[in-house]
């Protein structure tokens, strides 16, 4: 397991256009401690959980919203 810094996702705020795009773009950065800490049962975010479509996704909408900032 990688020991990462702290750090905070950042959120998306209506009133920064590029926010959508920062706080994807972090998540992909994220995405396999993300998953371990959803997929952990005592953690009790399974919910959260995201599959390879979900993922793909984002990702699509990264390279997207990318060309705008």
């Amino acid at each position: 397991m990688h020991n990462l810094k702290p750090n905070l996702i950042p959120h998306d705020i209506v009133t920064r256009w590029n926010s959508t795009h920062d706080m994807m773009a972090f998540t992909l950065k994220y995405c396999q401690p993300i998953d371990s800490v959803t997929a952990d049962k005592s953690f009790k975010l399974w919910k959260f959980g995201m599959d390879s479509e979900d993922w793909q996704v984002i990702e699509d909408l990264v390279s997207i919203l990318q060309v705008w900032s």
